[in-house]
This record gives structure tokens, sequence and C-alpha cells, in this order.
């Protein structure tokens, strides 16, 4: 397989992913003005660096933690060079990945959900207390520990 192949595969994995509509991460105003904040003071990585920056560095510079397929699309039409093609490769892998992980878990799940149902039947506490912390009925606290319980093998 190819890296164009390999970065077409997951291209069409990124746009499985929900999006949407915002502003482009890689569009800029013309103008500084026209930016949200209006004009942006001189300066910036690359000139505290003492130097300019090259394109490929300042597009280091500007990532994001989600992208979507068009940005990587975008991406791929302009990139003429293997190294190109393996950067857009890795963003796009990381921005998959991004996209497949899960928040982490709170300490107490929300109330009712299945993850705070498997927290009741995993947890140490007595039917009263978790009654009285999520202001339930001891029966039904009784009833998810017995639905959800770890089963132990005896």
């Amino acid at each position: 397989m190819t890296l164009r192949d390999e970065i077409h595969n997951v291209i069409l994995q990124l746009q499985l992913c929900s999006h949407v509509s915002a502003a482009l991460p890689d569009s800029e105003p013309k103008d500084a003005s026209e930016a949200v904040g209006g004009k942006r003071p001189p300066g910036g990585p690359e000139e505290r660096l003492g130097r300019k920056a090259s394109v490929e560095e300042r597009l280091d510079h500007r990532t994001f933690a989600l992208k979507s397929a068009d940005h990587f699309i975008r991406r791929l039409e302009k990139a003429h060079s293997t190294r190109a093609l393996e950067a857009i490769l890795k963003d796009a892998q990381d921005s998959l990945s991004a996209w497949k992980r899960r928040p982490p878990e709170s300490k107490e799940p929300e109330f009712g959900s299945p993850q705070w149902k498997r927290w009741v039947g995993e947890s140490k506490e007595s039917y009263g207390a978790l009654a009285s912390r999520f202001g339930c009925s001891r029966s039904y606290i009784q009833q998810v520990k017995n639905d959800y319980r770890v089963k132990v093998a005896a």
C-alpha cells in the first residue's frame, strides 16, 4: 500500500466522524484588521527565534486537536514531497485517534447511566449511603447492585 493510499484510508475514517460546521483551522483573514480580535501585534514564535520560519515550520506550530477530513484533503492536494505526505499521514492518524478517544471517566458517572449502574454495582459503600448520595431508594440501589454486581467465580 502506498503512502497516498494510507492517507486516503485515514481520511475515509475521518469522514465517518461527526463534524460541525465551524471556521476552518487553516483559514486566516486576508487583512489582519479583519481578525476577530482586531490587529495582531507583530511577532510570533518564528520571530522570537530570531529568524523567519519556513512554511512547514509555521504549519507545524498551527496544530489543532481535531481536524476534519476536508482539512487533510486540502493538504493532500498541495503536497508534493514524501516528507509532506508523511507529515499529513501522521497528523491525520493523530486526529483520528483524538476523535476515537473517549472522554475520561469521572469518579461518579451520571446518575442512571449504564456506567453509573456498573459503578454502583462495583461500589463497596452501603445501600443507605448510596441511596442518600443519589436521592433514590435503598431498594433501587439494591436492584442495581444485584443486576450489575461483578460475578466472582467460586
